[in-house]
């Protein structure tokens, strides 16, 4: 049986981190895709990660090792029910660095996939 060929999908994006007094951590940044402009939201609170998309992509999809949440996928004027089921979620943050690692599943209107998200995160002199 012939394995699946992984997809590879790599971004460079200038964004913002937030440490609350709490321990949650907010990581902001805009990109731009085939249907516009979009800006993501990563909330890290404790072994929870939040990722809010806005613009051409609208989604809000929480990740909790073990947990399936469901949601909205949109990509107007489309809308499909979604549902995370994530297998990993491990994230360390630091003042000016960090790092958030999500494996899981998605479900997007019928379609299912395996996917993995890695996010580091620099300082912007490292960027230049």
């Amino acid at each position: 049986m012939p394995s699946a060929e992984a997809e590879k999908n790599e971004t460079t994006s200038v964004g913002y981190l937030h440490i609350y007094d709490d321990g949650k951590a907010l990581v902001t940044y805009a990109e731009s895709g085939e249907g516009g402009q979009i800006t993501t939201e990563i909330l890290v609170s404790g072994k929870v990660v939040t990722v809010s998309r806005r613009g051409a992509i609208e989604s809000s999809m929480r990740f909790e090792e073990g947990v399936t949440h469901k949601s909205l996928y949109s990509i107007p004027p489309y809308r499909f029910d979604a549902e995370v089921r994530a297998s990993l979620v491990r994230s360390e943050i630091y003042p000016e660095k960090g790092r958030i690692e999500l494996k899981y599943t998605m479900k997007v209107g019928g379609s299912e996939r395996s996917a993995t998200m890695k996010i580091w995160i620099l300082p912007n002199s490292s960027l230049a």
